[in-house]
């Protein structure tokens, strides 16, 4: 080979590589562009998750201040007595415990809300949740099973239409043969459903389903009589706040209820749990609970149409279940705030692993 055929080849050697490290290069900046994009859609996500979050922790705190307070799925089967979820009334029959809200009128006085209807609290312990100061901490995965589930069968008695079977008995006759709805577990119908068939479709199957866990979870801690702190997470602390919070609850020492999980469910390794934190969304509100709802005869119109012909008045006052106009029907819409309402919805800043108090600037650590 001649010196100039070696120079060409080396040329061309050069000039391959060239053009290999610049798709390299191109190639490396590609993936560093979708990772990053893919760490910027997480976190839309997240934030986006969290903040269903704080819808599901206002209507968990209306429900809870005057909702039915029964057993818990975590208590016995067929232990239905006095004091556990159920109270006696007036000829010593049981009846759910109903609160009456986060500050009870019947008692300004005394003990805090939510009361029974015997006006005995809810809560069993100073400081535990529902109680002034206590936590409570919800996460949202999906159950296997929910409690009380049935089947999605649309029709369980079709009516025969065919010409085919118009010989049948049953051509033609809406027959109710069969019950509508059924359990999604078979409950033994139509012999006769045992008292282990029946607790199996009462409780449901709390194992979380698959690729529901470790994503969305809120937290609330009552701070006064109707004001709560809440905290909106996305991501898989389940809603621990801290390592040693873990380690608390684990040992005995601190009741937080709702927690699904101890130092196991993290491994036992706090780095790991550490790790998780760092890659979650945690935002904080502060919210107020009030007994004000929208009366019953208050209607706003929406109609576009209605309005003119009133007069523009749109906000309108009638009577409870009345007719302003012959054929023109005024019963009562649904009213979407049974259980109260919330006065006021304030975003925290964070110092830290905190939310700030937004009138002193210090660390809320109670939260």
């Amino acid at each position: 080979m001649t010196n100039t055929n070696i120079a060409r080849c080396g040329t061309i050697l050069i000039v391959v590589a060239g053009l290999s490290a610049l798709l390299v290069t191109l190639a490396l900046s590609a993936i560093m562009y979708s990772r990053n994009a893919t760490d910027a859609t997480r976190l839309a996500v997240q934030e986006a998750q969290a903040r269903l979050m704080l819808h599901a922790a206002c209507s968990y705190v209306l429900e809870a201040s005057r909702m039915g307070y029964g057993q818990s799925r975590l208590e016995a089967e067929n232990t239905a007595s006095s004091g556990i979820g159920f109270i006696l009334n007036s000829d010593s029959g049981l009846m759910h415990r109903e609160g009456f809200g986060w500050i009870d009128v019947r008692n300004v006085d005394g003990p805090l809300g939510p009361l029974d209807q015997l006006g005995q609290p809810v809560y069993t312990s100073a400081g535990v949740w529902p109680a002034l100061g206590g936590t409570v901490v919800c996460p949202m995965q999906r159950w296997t099973r929910p409690p009380y589930a049935i089947k999605q069968t649309i029709s369980y008695n079709p009516i025969y239409i065919e010409p085919t079977n118009s010989s049948d008995p049953r051509w033609g006759r809406p027959l109710l043969l069969n019950p509508d709805p059924q359990p999604q577990t078979p409950n033994g119908w139509p012999n006769p459903i045992s008292d282990s068939k029946w607790s199996d479709h009462v409780r449901g199957d709390s194992m979380p389903a698959i690729n529901s866990t470790g994503m969305a979870w809120f937290r609330v801690h009552r701070a006064s009589a109707a004001t709560f702190i809440v905290t909106c997470g996305a991501g898989g602390t389940m809603g621990y706040r801290n390592w040693d919070e873990v380690k608390r609850v684990t040992a005995g020492t601190l009741s937080l209820p709702g927690t699904i999980g101890d130092s196991a469910f993290f491994n036992n390794d706090e780095s790991f749990f550490n790790s998780l934190r760092s890659s979650e969304v945690r935002l904080w509100y502060e919210i107020r609970w009030s007994a004000a709802i929208r009366p019953l005869d208050f209607r706003y119109e929406e109609p576009t149409w209605w309005r003119w012909l009133q007069n523009s008045f749109a906000y309108r006052i009638y009577p409870v279940n009345g007719t302003q106009y012959p054929g023109w029907s005024r019963a009562n819409r649904f009213n979407p705030n049974p259980v109260g309402t919330l006065s006021y919805i304030q975003r925290l800043d964070g110092i830290g692993e905190n939310p700030k108090n937004p009138k002193t600037g210090l660390a809320i650590t109670n939260w």
